[in-house]
């Protein structure tokens, strides 16, 4: 397995799909037209591309890390995403691991109608995120380290 103490880097490349809250007073400002009403076709949701990079440094049975995150939107009202996190955990097997993690997003919309004028523009949020994570390499799912450590 890994050592237990050192600097542990990793890369990936995801796919998948973002929805986001559209409601009064919660999540992000509802999209309005000119005279006030709700624009019912605006997509705060959309599918992704996203690349993730970051560390890990074990410390015996746990360990603490930091990832950034770039993503683009390929369809839907989402143009771009990105954010940092820290993540801590402890460690399970030759490569598994059980995680939470926090840190911040940043979410930019295309064209999206501000709530005041209707008028469109690119428009961007940023909050907390936060969540929790299990990860498994191969050797921990029964391939015999087919990768190697």
């Amino acid at each position: 397995g890994s050592r237990a103490f050192g600097i542990e880097p990793y890369i990936g490349v995801m796919g998948g799909w973002e929805q986001f809250d559209n409601e009064r007073n919660h999540g992000i400002p509802q999209a309005l037209n000119a005279d006030g009403s709700l624009r019912n076709n605006y997509r705060l949701a959309g599918a992704l591309v996203q690349g993730v990079a970051g560390i890990n440094v074990p410390l015996g049975p746990v360990f603490v890390g930091a990832e950034g995150n770039l993503a683009k939107g390929v369809s839907g009202n989402i143009n771009w995403e990105y954010g940092a996190a820290g993540r801590f955990g402890v460690r399970a097997g030759d490569s598994g691991m059980f995680y939470g993690k926090v840190g911040y997003q940043w979410v930019e919309f295309d064209h999206y109608s501000t709530y005041s004028t209707g008028n469109t523009s690119k428009k961007q949020y940023g909050d907390i995120t936060y969540g929790i994570g299990t990860e498994f390499g191969p050797k921990d799912i029964g391939l015999k380290g087919i990768t190697g450590n």
